[in-house]
């Protein structure tokens, strides 16, 4: 069995993934709708309505037949089909089972629930929502869905979409195999994959293939609220955006937590970060420098900054070098008060974090699974004005020389007791996430290694 994760976005379907229908104040017209979701005409105007449900309309993805493989190289066929194999593994041709046409609305009505981020049934996850019907849209070649949401739990994004700003969701597939458009190997672990699938995924073969899986027997269950896109969309989408191949979401699904992962070369990688702090003096581990005015540093760049999305935030400052202090991380998200005090509780814990990481397995599979800062998105312009401002005073891009400089002119600080570090130690562990995701590719570098002194030292 391979679980994958679908991005609606991975597909040009020459409108908005979803719509509000008539809740808000900005729903869509009777005549509207009808000429978005015609497949919902029988039943719009009589369906049930719980007490305290929004209800939208939503795309749920394409079929290879109109729209190609979506951006992370899958291929749901509409109906049964025979393909050809450029290259067979086994035999030259296959016919595909039925796809979106027999597996979409059935095992969505069957199996499917609505969930926040992916909490799903793996997770014993709560369902904040309901399919009320779903329709594979056979003349349109895609599919959708007439969902309920909980509007306690989806207020926010139901708001957004009310004032004509994008919501974004996603869904997800458990598939017992998948088929290689080149060479039709079958593949029932993502491990298993052929080479074509696991290092060309949306190449294009001199014949002209494009390399793509086959997904004919897709059992839906899954259609989640994506709340933090930065973190999750944009993550998915960055290697087909940056030009480097795309993400299959067998991989994505990993990612995104849906299943348990495998050590990965992310956890070499914290590893990484573990021997970097060994290299800091011991000595230095429980001192500090003060950089003058740090604190009406970040003051300053805390109202400049307020009223922005945290996570635009942190990928503003991660495009221009930046590493945000522990006290203008936490106050970002959590707050000015609450977070000045996580950032004092924090400090005392931050040495060594990534040492002890490292050496329990169980904490470093956590750790490496976990991607909630893993932002890479647009940064607003306006946000990347203001962190350019900070670049001198919170920027991590520092050569070798003046690393050595800074190590050389630390200064001790009050250690906390004991009991105060403990209380600082998951708080430690969050700072030590968005460090890792920031530098992440730079550990080698000054860069990176200024990134750890820093943490350690609190320079």
């Amino acid at each position: 069995m391979i679980h994958k994760v679908i991005f609606p976005e991975s597909y040009n379907f020459g409108m908005e993934q979803v719509a509000l229908i008539d809740t808000f104040s900005k729903g869509l017209h009777k005549e509207a709708m009808h000429k978005r979701a015609a497949m919902f005409d029988d039943i719009l105007p009589t369906f049930e309505r719980k007490p305290k449900h929004a209800y939208l309309h939503v795309i749920t993805m394409g079929a290879f037949e109109k729209y190609g493989p979506n951006l992370n190289g899958d291929a749901y066929n509409g109906a049964e089909m025979k393909v050809n194999f450029e290259s067979p593994c086994k035999q030259a041709s296959r016919r595909l089972a039925g796809g979106l046409e027999e597996f979409h609305d059935k095992t969505y009505m069957e199996n499917g629930a609505v969930y926040k981020e992916h909490k799903n049934k793996y997770e014993s996850g709560k369902k904040t929502g309901y399919l009320v019907k779903a329709a594979y849209n056979k003349r349109m070649g895609r599919g959708e869905l007439l969902i309920g949401v909980n509007e306690d739990d989806w207020r926010p994004e139901l708001e957004k979409k009310a004032s004509g700003k994008e919501i974004y969701l996603s869904m997800a597939a458990d598939v017992p195999y998948d088929v290689c458009s080149v060479c039709g190997h079958e593949s029932r672990d993502r491990d298993d994959y052929c080479d074509h699938a696991k290092y060309n995924m949306l190449g294009i073969t001199k014949q002209g293939t494009v390399i793509c899986v086959y997904n004919d027997q897709p059992m839906f269950h899954d259609i989640s609220g994506v709340f933090t896109p930065a973190d999750k969309i944009a993550f998915a989408l960055r290697k087909v955006a940056s030009g480097k191949g795309a993400v299959p979401s067998a991989i994505l699904a990993e990612q995104l937590g849906m299943i348990p992962r495998k050590l990965t070369k992310r956890a070499a990688y914290i590893k990484k970060l573990a021997e970097i702090e060994k290299s800091i003096p011991m000595e230095l581990k429980s001192v500090t420098t003060e950089r003058q005015g740090t604190k009406d540093i970040c003051d300053k760049l805390m109202s400049k900054v307020d009223g922005s999305q945290p996570m635009d935030v942190l990928s503003a400052a991660k495009s221009e070098g930046i590493m945000l202090p522990p006290e203008a991380f936490f106050s970002l998200m959590l707050g000015e008060e609450e977070g000045k005090a996580c950032s004092d509780k924090a400090r005392e814990s931050l040495p060594g974090t990534f040492e002890r990481v490292a050496a329990d397995p169980e904490t470093l599979d956590a750790f490496a699974q976990d991607g909630t800062y893993n932002i890479d998105c647009m940064v607003p312009s306006g946000l990347k004005g203001i962190m350019q401002e900070f670049k001198q005073e919170l920027g991590v891009d520092k050569p070798s020389e003046e690393v050595s400089v800074i190590i050389a002119s630390s200064k001790p600080i009050k250690i906390m007791s004991s009991k105060e570090a403990s209380a600082g130690d998951a708080l430690a562990m969050e700072y030590a996430k968005y460090v890792a995701s920031t530098i992440e590719g730079l550990e080698d570098t000054p860069t990176g290694k200024f990134a750890i002194l820093r943490m350690n030292t609190m320079i």
